[in-house]
Formats: structure tokens, sequence, C-alpha cells
């Protein structure tokens, strides 16, 4: 999807909107952090600063209390399940005028009663995340930091292809077993309000499974390093050239290993002030070993040429791209429009795109929006193709609904549909799920903090491997959230 200048919002936004309304060696980069921390401090604090620096505590606890007919989504059901979920976060965030610290802690204790196994009590889903940024007077420093688990049979499928579109390999994949995910990264710029600058950035990511029988769910790292260069030749011409270099490794069954290396430069001109133009060009080196398969290796040219300009009900916008995978060459075009409703908004895309198979197939993306003084309406629908991390083309498609209806000032419901489907294609096509779920969700207020909600959840569920199945979910829900300063 490309993403129009000021344009509604990007589908991001949206899913994360729509989830609301859902739910009411790494050695080296640490060296980097520090050689960046120290070369980002401008100046130390002052006094001004101490009295404009802002702190703040969020607090929040959740039991929910959740009954399901078939939680496994097995063929045939094994009997009821019994949830209670007590969910604790923590959150805090520190600000100056000079720098932003933000730290997210976030846990469950769970008791489940499972048929035909014994009840249990268990400390599930640790989260911890801490962001740190620091704005010179010409410079600027981000670092972040994440480690989570879950364990994948209390893992929402739908959940996590919303988080990322482009999602993580193991979307809507049912099975047993922990993933865990750890995150680094950094990213420094100097010269930012110069004619010239440079940055240096830097990602760290390592996925692992325990106890999982898919063999889809395998554990595996990236790497991705980056040295950019930004030329302002004028007040609207902008350029950018980068270098790129990224590892993957895998513990797949073949053994994978990939490295990557990215040559782009980039231009932005406004062309006026309502008509953005931008150019890509570039260089992409792709080299797969496989230590029980074939060894590959993609190299050529890419590019990219974007269109976009603001009318006076919304904006518009062309885009084409030529980009290199690890099976070969993508190529695509997309028109998209957004308009501006007097009670919302409209925004769709259409397009094509021709993969390294050789077929050439449509592509796009819809999303309306209509809110009244009592009633809020999201629908949204989204096609794409993509080249997954295990060398499969992957076709995706994302639909959803959601209505919700204010009864007063403190109580609400709200009705929601989603469906998400991702298939592989071509010739050793191995994956093909779909997933569809109804949801409503009652909330009422009971105090200024907190609230309850009571609700029902229907899921079909329908994979390669397995039949269709469903279940259904009855939940109550008791929540409180505070803050301090």
């Amino acid at each position: 999807m490309i993403f129009i200048k000021n344009s509604v919002k990007d589908w991001d936004q949206i899913i994360q909107a729509v989830n609301l309304m859902r739910m009411s060696s790494c050695r080296t980069v640490g060296v980097v952090m520090a050689v960046c921390a120290s070369a980002a401090v401008t100046r130390p604090a002052t006094s001004q600063d101490a009295v404009a620096e802002a702190l703040v505590q969020s607090f929040g606890i959740s039991s929910s209390l959740r009954m399901n007919d078939n939680f496994g989504l097995d063929e045939p059901s094994p009997g009821t399940t019994t949830l209670w979920d007590n969910t604790l976060t923590y959150d805090l965030l520190k600000e100056t005028p000079r720098d932003r610290l933000s730290l997210g802690l976030s846990g469950i204790f769970r008791f489940s009663d499972v048929p035909q196994q014994s009840n249990e009590f268990e400390f599930d889903s640790p989260s911890a995340r801490l962001n740190y940024g620091r704005f010179g007077t010409n410079s600027l420093l981000d670092l972040n930091l994440g480690y989570s688990e879950i364990d994948l049979n209390f893992a929402d499928p739908l959940r996590r292809i919303d988080e990322d579109f482009e999602g993580p390999d193991d979307e809507l994949i049912l099975d047993d077993g922990t993933r865990k995910t750890a995150r680094a990264g950094f990213e420094f710029e100097t010269g930012v309000n110069d004619p010239f600058g440079i940055g240096l950035s830097s990602d760290y990511l390592r996925v692992d499974y325990d106890d999982t029988t898919d063999p889809s769910l395998f554990g595996r790292k990236t790497i991705f390093n980056e040295a950019f260069g930004r030329f302002r030749f004028s007040p609207v011409l902008e350029g950018r050239l980068s270098f790129a270099h990224e590892d993957y490794e895998a513990e797949d069954e073949e053994g994978t290993n990939r490295t990557s290396k990215f040559t782009n430069f980039s231009l932005t001109y406004d062309i006026d002030p309502a008509t953005l133009l931008e150019a890509t060009i570039g260089y992409t080196d792709i080299d797969e070993t496989q230590e029980f398969g074939l060894d590959t290796r993609e190299r050529g040219v890419v590019g990219g040429l974007g269109l976009f300009r603001e009318v006076p009900n919304g904006s518009a916008g062309v885009e084409l791209s030529s980009d290199l995978t690890t099976n070969g060459r993508r190529n695509t075009a997309l028109f998209e429009r957004a308009l501006e409703l007097p009670l919302g908004g409209l925004q769709a895309g259409l397009g094509l795109t021709r993969g390294p198979l050789g077929e050439t197939n449509p592509i796009g993306n819809f999303l309306y929006t209509h809110e009244r003084s009592r009633t809020r309406l999201a629908v949204g629908f989204d096609r794409s193709y993509r080249t997954n991390s295990r060398s499969e083309e992957t076709r995706r498609s994302r639909a959803f609904l959601g209505y919700d209806v204010t009864i007063n000032s403190l109580s609400s419901v709200a009705f929601n549909l989603d469906y998400a489907s991702v298939s592989s294609i071509g010739n050793n096509s191995s994956e093909n799920n779909k997933i569809g779920t109804f949801r409503t969700t009652y909330v009422r207020s009971l105090t200024a903090d907190w609230d309850f909600s009571v609700g029902y959840e229907y899921i079909n569920y329908e994979s390669e491997s397995t039949p269709r199945t469903h279940s259904n979910e009855v939940f109550f829900t008791l929540s409180r959230n505070f803050t301090t300063r």
C-alpha cells in the first residue's frame, strides 16, 4: 500500500483502531549504541529543562473469566475450557525538552481448566520494552529494546496479523508451544538542520520456538545495518543515499542463511505546495545458501516512482515499483484515492502486481469510516502478495467490519466481523489458512477507573491440513486503569 501525503489514516493505524474496537549478536549493536549516545548529548541539562520535565506512570489490571467450548479448535472438541486471566501492566513515560524515556511491562497470571488435563496456574506472556530518544539541536538518537514470550495455545492469530500485516511467519498457524521474541535497535542522525546530514541505524530480531510441531515455526535471527546520507539541495528538493546490509539465519529444515545488500538513492521533490514526487533507484544483491537445499542468488536494479497530490476533497497518488526477492523480481503498480467526507472518510486503492512466478494479480485496499454522535462504523479490506522468509510466494487477504454504538455516557456495545487468509501460491503450495471471527461486547464504566465488559465470540478456522472447525466463547472482564503524575 502506498501512503498518500496527508491522507486519511494508513493501514497500520486503522488496524490499531479496529483492535481497540474489538477489545474496547547484539554485542556490536551495543557498542555502537554507546558511541552514538555520547555523540548525541549536545549540551548539559539546564534548570529550564528540569522545570519542563514530566513523569507519568500508568498502572492497569484486568481480570477476565472465559469459557470456550472448543478452545484448541480441535475436531472433535474435547470439551469446555475455562480460563481466568489476570493481566497486569505498567507504563512509565518521562519527558524533557531534550529527551524521552518510556518503559512498558506486562504479564498474565492465568488459571486454566482444560479438558483431559490437570488444572494449572501459571505466569504467561511476559513482555518488556524500553525506548529512549534524545533530541539535540542538530542531531537525534533513538534506542529501543524489547522482549516478549507467549504460549501459542493462547495467541490470537488475528491479533498477530493485525499488529503487522507484513506479519511474522507464524501467521494464522495454530500450534502448541511457546514463541520468544527479542528486539534491539538504534538510529543516530546528525546534521538534521544542515544541507548535508549523515546517520546510522541497526536492528536486531531474534525469534525462538519451544515445543512446537509445525515445521513452519522455526527459530530465526535477523540483523539489519544501514548507513545513510541526506542531501538538502533546496527547500523543495531532498536526496538520500543509503547502504544497507542484512544477515538472516534460520533454524529451518534446510538450514537457510541469507545475506542481502541494498544500495539506494532517492529524491523527494515538492513540485508545488500540493504535489509531491518521489523517485528511487538502487541495486539489490541477495545471496541465499542452504545446508540441505539449493543455493540461489538474485541481483539487479530496483526502483520506484510515486506521484502524490492533495486535492480539495482529499488526495490521490500513483506508485510504480520494481523490487527483488529471493525468488526473483516483483513489479507493482498501484493507484490510490482518499476522500474526506462530512462524517468520515473513504480510501481506496487498486493495482496490479507481477511476481517471480510470472502471474499478474490484482491487489488493492479499501477503507470506509463513518461516525455520528452515537455510532461509529469502519469497513476495510486489503489484498497483497509477498515473499515470506521461507521463500514462498504468499497471497494475503484481510477484511473487517466494526460497528460501535454509544448507549449513554457510561456504556457502549460493539459488533465486529473479521476475516484473514494466508495462502501459498505456486507449484509448491503448502499453506492455505483462513480464520473468521464474530465478536460482540458490552462495556460499562463503573467508576472513573473501573470498567466491566461482557461478550460473546465465535471463531471459524480452516487450514490445508485440518478440517474446518469452530468455537464459541463467552467472557466477562473487570478492569481498572489509573495514572499518576
